[in-house]
C-alpha cells in the first residue's frame, strides 16, 4: 500500500499544479516508485505461493530505496 499511496500522491500533486511544474520536471518517469510498485504487485502475488520470494520482493524494494534519489533537490536551490 505504500507504493500505492506513494504513486497516488504523486498524481493528484501533478494533477492539481499542472503537466509543466516544477514536481514534474523533477519526478521525470519516475523509473523508482513505477518499479517499487511492480515489485509489491509481484511480492503480494507471490506470497500465497512462496514466502521468501515474496520477502525478496519486499527487501529489493526496501534496498532499491537506500539508494538517495537527488532528482527534486537538483531542481530547486537549497535555503541558506
Amino acid at each position: 500500500m505504500a507504493g500505492f499511496a506513494y504513486w497516488l500522491l504523486q498524481f493528484i500533486i501533478i494533477k492539481s499544479q499542472g503537466q509543466n511544474s516544477k514536481l514534474k520536471q523533477a519526478i521525470g518517469k519516475d523509473f523508482k516508485g513505477y518499479a517499487s510498485l511492480v515489485c509489491y504487485i509481484i511480492g503480494i502475488g507471490f506470497s500465497f505461493y512462496n514466502q521468501w520470494i515474496a520477502a525478496t520482493c519486499y527487501v529489493i524494494v526496501a534496498l532499491m530505496w537506500m539508494i538517495p534519489d537527488k532528482r527534486i533537490e537538483k531542481l530547486f536551490d537549497p535555503i541558506d
